[in-house]
């Protein structure tokens, strides 16, 4: 049962990664979603 709940994260992370990547602002040292997508001031200190 623990193997496929982890095939499972790992697949979902697979498959999430490269859409973050898609997402992240190319001069940001950080990966901050774009301001399409609502995202709170307190996880990402960083004005819009």
């Amino acid at each position: 049962m623990g193997k496929i709940i982890l095939s499972t994260i790992l697949i979902s992370t697979q498959l999430f990664l490269p859409t973050l990547q898609a997402l992240t602002i190319p001069d940001s040292r950080f990966p901050i979603p774009d301001s399409r997508f609502p995202v709170p001031c307190s996880l990402f200190p960083i004005p819009f």
